[in-house]
């Protein structure tokens, strides 16, 4: 906001600014309030005794991210038309008026107590499993030998260091990894979307919507799906006993990604087709067909938090939802950008040249980049339905959910008698 008033931060404009906001304000913003909200809100229902309404929560979740996202760029894209400074300072304002309304409600709030030293103890578990020796506690002293490497070796009950319940947490969220890693190649399409839908919608005949506002609409459908899906069709399923599987849950949204993909490259055909027959291109209406196909990644979107939040230990919820934001959302973009980079020779005429207009896009083979995106989500789309995989993935939720109930029934450490094993591990060291 401060950049858009002329001359405020001085006499040229203030790249240096720019840079602190875009690369370390913004990251730092978005990432904690994203790795934050979704578990905060989850953590206000019981993991054990109300499970479906988690499940709710976070087809509900994804709608509200995905309009509010919509609501924002759609109506500061319209008021940046006449008056760009306002539209920033616009958005600076409903933040605010946001943070103040989550204050209000502090006290109605289910809040849980953090356990720094827990956390101290789990990191110690992880570097020391890495390792390829072992320290024992034995009744001569501390020994060293070797050993291959594995988390296992530093529980108590093994002759380390660390009480088992820490290191078991800690097995349990980094399985997170291997299953954000079966959906990787989704998550990287999905990020190509919006570079592909501005790169058409360049050379689409504009409507009476500006360019930057039908891309918006991508983020609408998404969420218009989200509330259907909880409103509509997972009530009329519950109705008749049948539950979407987590990995078919992926595979549905993988699926509609593939059609989007698809019905891009059909966009992309008639675009070349049209503007070689007629020196014209198509209307730009017809992106709308794909944004509403893309709706359908609100199974894909929803599962992946959810199952963030089931396989994550109770108080490791934030570190469960921080892993699927990095590999989901960071690495998958990270890889994107790599993709594109390597294939811009695609994006370029036969004689190299790069493109000036639509007379030079359709000499290109962007289509060539569209069909990789359908192949990556195709990757996704069978592994997530293959029965090994969906077994895989239940096998693990089944296990997190026991190891829940088992904590809430009293079977391992409660709470207070882990607090004294910590005191414990403290004095030890």
């Amino acid at each position: 906001g401060l950049l858009s008033v002329e001359s405020l931060l001085g006499p040229t404009f203030n790249m240096g600014a720019l840079r602190v906001a875009i690369d370390i304000l913004w990251p730092l913003g978005v990432g904690t309030f994203k790795t934050l909200l979704g578990v905060y809100g989850a953590k206000q229902f019981n993991p054990v005794t109300q499970q479906e309404k988690i499940e709710g929560y976070f087809v509900t979740y994804t709608g509200v991210e995905f309009l509010g996202s919509f609501s924002g760029g759609f109506i500061t894209a319209l008021i940046a038309e006449t008056n760009f400074p306002l539209s920033q300072f616009l958005l600076a304002f409903l933040l605010f008026i946001g943070l103040v309304l989550f204050l209000f409600g502090t006290k109605r709030y289910v809040n849980t107590t953090i356990m720094r030293q827990k956390y101290i103890f789990m990191a110690e578990s992880f570097f020391l499993g890495l390792l390829c020796y072992k320290s024992e506690t034995t009744n001569n002293g501390k020994k060293i030998r070797a050993s291959p490497p594995g988390f296992g070796k530093t529980k108590r009950s093994n002759g380390g260091d660390i009480d088992d319940s820490i290191v078991d947490s800690l097995i349990q969220v980094l399985w997170l990894i291997p299953l954000m890693l079966l959906i990787l190649p989704y998550n990287v399409g999905f990020s190509q979307i919006i570079v592909l839908a501005i790169m058409q919608g360049r050379y689409l005949n504009p409507g009476r919507i500006p360019e930057a506002l039908n891309i918006s609409f991508s983020l609408f459908f998404v969420g218009i799906w989200a509330i259907l899906i909880n409103r509509f069709l997972y009530p009329f399923l519950a109705k008749r006993n049948i539950k979407i599987a987590t990995s078919h849950k992926f595979a549905l949204g993988s699926f509609f990604l593939m059609l989007t993909f698809a019905i891009m490259a059909l966009i992309n055909y008639f675009i070349k087709t049209n503007y070689q027959a007629t020196g014209h291109s198509i209307a730009g209406g017809w992106q709308y067909l794909g944004f509403a196909i893309a709706g359908g990644t609100a199974f894909a979107f929803s599962a992946m938090n959810e199952l963030a939040f089931v396989v994550a230990p109770y108080d490791l919820k934030i570190l469960g939802n921080a892993i699927t934001l990095f590999l989901g959302v960071g690495i998958a973009n990270l890889i994107g950008a790599t993709i594109f980079r390597t294939c811009e020779h695609w994006f370029l005429t036969s004689e190299g040249n790069k493109i000036t207009g639509i007379e030079s896009y359709v000499l290109t083979q962007s289509e060539k980049y569209i069909y990789l995106m359908i192949f990556l989500s195709g990757i996704t789309m069978i592994l997530t339905v293959l029965p090994p995989v969906k077994k895989f993935i239940a096998r693990i939720e089944e296990s997190s959910i026991a190891r829940a109930k088992k904590i809430g029934a009293g079977e391992t450490l409660e709470a207070d008698e882990a607090e004294r094993a910590l005191e414990n591990m403290e004095v030890a060291e």
